[in-house]
C-alpha cells in the first residue's frame, strides 16, 4: 500500500500492526511499524508529525539496540531536512545513517542515505562529493537487479546538477522497472519531466507530467510547471 502511494490503506494497516504488536509484548515489533508509519506522515507531507514520531522511534530504536532502526530514522531526518531547505543538518542526518548502515553491510541501506546526502551535497555546492555518491549508488544497484530506487536516486542528483539528458535517461529507467510492479510512479515522472526541460524538451516533459496525481503526489509542487505550460 506505501509503494503504491495508498498512504490511507498503509496507515490502516500499520495502526493495527501497532496494536497487535503490543497486544502481544512485542515492543521492538511495535516501534518497527511506528518508524514505517512516520515514513508515511512524510510522504503525506504532515512533516511535523514525521518529525516527532521518527524522534520517539529513534530513542527506541536505541534503547532496544536496534541499529537499522534507528538508521532508517536518521534518513528519514535527512529527507525531513532537505525538503525543508536545512541542508547542513540533512547532510549531517545522512552521514549518520550511512556510517551505520556501512557497520551493518546493508548495501540498500547505504543507497537509502546517499539519496538525501547527495542532493545535499549538490545544495551546498559539493558537486565532487555528489558525483562520487552517484557512482556508489549505481555501483551498489547491481545488486538488487531490477530494483528501481537507485536509479530514481540517482535520475534525482543529475537532474539537480543539471545534467539533464543523464537525468532523463535514469529517469526512463526508474518508470520502466517500476510500471511492472504497481509503484506508484509519481516521483519518477517528475525527476524525467525536469530533466526533460533542461534537455529543451518541454512538450515531453508536459505530457510525462499529465498523469502525475498532484492532489496526493509528494511531488504536488509540480503543478507550477502543468499550469506555466496550459
Amino acid at each position: 500500500a506505501f509503494l503504491s502511494g495508498d498512504t490511507d490503506a498503509a496507515e490502516r494497516q500499520l495502526d493495527h500492526c501497532i496494536g497487535a504488536f503490543e497486544e502481544i509484548g512485542d515492543q521492538l515489533g511495535a516501534n518497527l511499524a511506528r518508524g514505517l508509519l512516520a515514513f508515511v506522515r512524510y510522504f503525506e507531507r504532515r512533516f511535523d508529525e514525521a518529525e516527532a514520531l521518527a524522534q520517539e522511534v529513534a530513542v527506541e530504536a536505541r534503547r532496544w539496540g536496534d541499529d537499522w532502526g534507528y538508521a532508517m530514522m536518521q534518513v528519514l531526518g535527512a529527507n525531513l531536512r532537505l525538503w525543508t531547505g536545512r541542508l547542513a543538518e540533512s547532510a549531517q542526518f545522512a552521514e549518520r545513517a550511512l556510517t551505520l548502515f556501512r557497520k551493518l553491510g546493508d548495501r540498500f541501506g547505504i543507497i537509502q542515505a546517499m539519496a538525501p546526502l547527495n542532493r545535499a551535497r549538490v545544495a551546498l555546492g559539493r558537486v565532487a562529493d555528489a558525483e562520487r555518491g552517484v557512482e556508489e549508488v549505481l555501483a551498489l544497484s547491481d545488486a538488487f537487479g531490477g530494483l528501481a530506487f537507485p536509479t530514481i536516486a540517482a535520475s534525482g542528483v543529475e537532474m539537480h546538477l543539471g545534467n539533464g539528458e543523464r537525468a532523463v535517461e535514469l529517469a526512463r529507467q526508474s518508470v520502466e522497472r517500476m510500471e511492472s510492479t504497481g509503484v506508484d510512479l509519481d516521483e519518477s515522472k517528475v525527476i524525467l519531466a525536469l530533466g526533460l526541460c533542461q534537455a529543451d524538451e518541454a512538450e515531453d516533459a508536459l505530457a510525462t507530467l499529465l498523469d502525475v496525481d498532484v492532489a496526493v503526489s509528494p511531488n504536488a509542487p509540480v503543478w507550477i510547471l502543468k499550469k506555466h505550460w496550459r
